[in-house]
């Protein structure tokens, strides 16, 4: 799985109570790739263009993308396929953080 955060933090909102266990669990988890400081600027269906430090360049995936992008949904143009965009979390009108694990579980791959 791949998690993208537009900040140096993930959930930056989030308190330290919140947020301690999950982000040693997603670390330290050998599936997950983490990368901060990171946008998605399009989506297409085997790859995303990623923007870095002023910098673009495309990424090619597979599987899950989770995106961190703060508590203000900004949209992703995504190319017509099987790809989904799924607003969560604040961002998803949720008032809290079990609200939002709520949201994020029912979500249908």
């Amino acid at each position: 799985m791949l998690l993208l955060a537009a900040g140096e933090e993930l959930a930056p909102e989030a308190g330290p109570r919140e947020k301690s266990m999950m982000l040693r669990r997603l670390a330290d988890h050998p599936d997950v790739e983490i990368k901060h400081g990171t946008t998605v600027e399009a989506v297409e269906p085997r790859r995303l263009l990623l923007g870095h430090a002023g910098d673009r360049g495309w990424l090619d995936v597979a599987g899950p993308i989770v995106v961190s992008q703060g508590t203000v949904p900004r949209p992703v143009p995504v190319t017509p396929g099987r790809r989904r965009t799924l607003v969560v979390g604040e961002a998803g009108f949720a008032g809290s953080a079990a609200e939002a694990i709520r949201q994020a579980s029912a979500i249908t791959v």
